[in-house]
């Protein structure tokens, strides 16, 4: 009878010893899959955002991880952020002005001072840029760039010492001034400045 027993306490505990190995191995997988996930859901994200940011030509665009502001094409963000700033004026929207300063304050580091992941909290204006951007908001930048183009070109005309070959080779001095032009359109444009930097 003790035998019995014994042999039952002994069946008994190897069951159980393997439930246990079992629900662990079942938890530790869970985890593992849950982290992937984690990591494939930052990588979406990343790559979403760094699509939004004009790139020099060192950092594709298609990157899936933090990239910091060294990595953005500075004159063509300024522009992307001015068709931003102004579709939300027309638009009646109550938003803080996006600059270049807080991209570079964004980007300078991938983590907040908490430890978290500066791409999944804090930072509402830029993840609202980013937004904007999938949501017509990279069409509305192409059109204000042709805009921009179209006053360039005007520019060149009106000014025969003036020549580029695209709006996008200018400085950013200069492409504020095509900018205040276009937003209005009796503005003098300062050739002093468009001559000064060729």
């Amino acid at each position: 009878m003790k035998k019995k027993k014994v042999i039952t306490a002994i069946i008994l505990i190897l069951v159980l010893s393997c439930i246990a190995v079992g629900v662990f191995a079942c938890t530790e997988r869970r985890k593992k899959q849950e982290e992937t996930l984690e990591k494939i859901v930052i990588s979406i994200e990343y790559r979403r955002q760094n699509g939004t940011f004009p790139r020099t030509s060192e950092h594709p665009i298609e990157e899936a991880f933090y990239v910091g502001y060294d990595a953005i094409e500075e004159n063509e963000m300024y522009v992307n952020l001015a068709a931003y700033n102004e579709w939300n004026r027309e638009h009646g929207k109550e938003v803080e002005e996006l600059t270049l300063a807080d991209i570079e304050e964004y980007l300078s580091s991938e983590y907040n001072e908490d430890g978290s992941l500066r791409i999944q909290s804090g930072y509402e204006n830029i993840r609202a840029y980013v937004e904007w951007y999938y949501n017509g908001g990279g069409k509305v930048i192409k059109e204000y760039w042709t805009e921009l183009d179209y006053i360039a070109i005007e520019c060149r005309y009106q000014y025969q010492e003036f020549s580029l070959v695209t709006v996008k080779e200018l400085e950013i001095e200069q492409l504020r001034e095509l900018i205040k032009k276009k937003e209005d359109p009796s503005y003098e444009i300062n050739m002093e400045i468009m001559r000064e930097q060729q």
